[in-house]
């Protein structure tokens, strides 16, 4: 397990904070230029060919996000016929890493719904 997952396996299970991994991750060394990364969204149903939800927004913008966005505020996303629960994201923490440099999944989750079919909802950066 490389040491980047470690520390974000630590803030996932609530060990650190988001503002601790950033340091952890700074002083792992330098990170390749975050220019022309996306920050990705990606819902999908196992059932279907084309996503749910696909946001892709520039790294740039999330960046901004982590600096505007106060540590407790909620985001929603209302996706229907879905039991994942959007508002369980720790948002602020995602874009803290995603401005401290991380690349590749930040966030996966398989959520089995009623019916029986799967709804993946992955968080990335590209």
């Amino acid at each position: 397990m490389s040491e980047t997952r470690k520390i974000l396996d630590m803030v996932s299970e609530g060990t650190i904070t988001a503002a601790e991994a950033a340091q952890l991750l700074a002083a792992m060394g330098p990170k390749p230029p975050q220019q022309g990364k996306k920050f990705v969204i990606l819902v999908t149903r196992e059932e279907h060919s084309h996503p749910k939800l696909h946001i892709s927004l520039p790294v740039s913008v999330v960046k901004l996000a982590a600096r505007l966005i106060p540590s407790n505020a909620q985001m929603k996303a209302n996706m229907g016929e879905t039991n994942f629960d959007f508002s369980s994201i720790k948002w602020k923490e995602l874009f803290t890493l995603v401005a401290a440099g991380e690349v590749g999944d930040l966030f996966y989750a398989d959520v089995e719904e009623d019916d029986g079919s799967v709804t993946t909802v992955r968080i990335y950066v590209e």
